[in-house]
């Protein structure tokens, strides 16, 4: 798996702006008697990631662009956010990284620290009824259902090593996408009781979403494939994609998907991913 750390987790919120788009790029050099200027070129993508971007966004052929302006939502101690949630009752739900934390944050902006899992990570979570979250923990995955309280009760113990991510299904059912191995859980939400919808040859299954057939779609890694599973589980390859890892998948009305795919090579340089829509 590709993982990123940062030493602070904040969340920030897009702002609207208007008026003219312009972007200048300047560079500032200060000569002393004995030196010389020096010149440079910077165009591709990779060598502006080199350095620090903020306001703008760049894309896959080096064009930059004014990005979103955003201001700071809600602040955390932890290092990084790696699952986001809205609930039933509009509150916001944040699942954090390295302290396995999950807060919640009220309509009016007012957030708290609701329950300390005892693993490192909530990789996912997951809208349950009345207000509660299901909440996926890793490693040794594990299934919580965390009301807004900060209730917790576990819902389902796999044997898989992660949980990467949940959803429901159309009927109501949790499904849950796991690594180590491959599997695709089908989850009663109140009683816990659980079968194996598909599992894979992959490595892991990173993401899940349901299109508006009911079809389950999944995206690996190792290969980075899009499958599209019936309720029978069984799987058909909707997108075989160059890159390592699917991470997330994203569901049109009208039934398109757009998919971000990650390659990472072990380099120093940071991992590419790419948007990619598939119909």
């Amino acid at each position: 798996m590709i993982a990123s750390r940062h030493p602070v987790a904040l969340l920030f919120r897009r702002v609207q702006q208007s008026g003219p788009l312009v972007v200048v790029v300047g560079l500032s050099m200060t000569l002393s008697v004995a030196a010389a200027p020096t010149f440079w070129r910077v165009s591709t993508q990779a060598e502006f990631l080199r350095g620090e971007v903020e306001a703008l966004s760049v894309d896959a052929d080096g064009h930059l662009g004014l990005g979103p302006v955003t201001e700071t939502f809600f602040d955390t101690p932890a290092p990084v956010l790696w699952s986001l949630v809205t609930a039933t009752d509009d509150a916001l739900w944040i699942g954090s990284g390295n302290d396995g934390r999950v807060y919640r944050v009220d309509p009016s902006g007012r957030g708290e620290m609701v329950f300390n899992a005892e693993a490192s990570d909530v990789y996912a979570l997951a809208t349950a009824p009345n207000g509660a979250v299901f909440a996926a923990t890793s490693p040794d995955g594990l299934i919580y259902r965390v009301s807004p309280d900060g209730t917790a009760s576990p819902m389902f113990d796999p044997d898989e090593t992660y949980i990467w991510a949940l959803t429901t299904a159309p009927d109501g059912a949790l499904l849950a996408a796991t690594g180590d191995p491959a599997r695709i859980h089908r989850i009663d939400p109140d009683t816990g009781e659980a079968s194996v919808l598909f599992e894979s040859d992959a490595t892991h299954v990173l993401s899940i979403a349901v299109d508006p057939s009911g079809a389950v779609l999944a995206g690996t890694e190792s290969p980075g494939q899009v499958l599209r599973i019936d309720q029978s589980g069984r799987a058909f390859v909707l997108l075989d994609s160059p890159h390592d890892e699917i991470r997330t998948l994203r569901v049109h009305p009208d039934g398109s998907v757009l998919v971000v795919a990650v390659t990472g090579d072990g380099s120093p340089e940071p991992p590419r991913a790419r948007l990619i829509p598939v119909t």
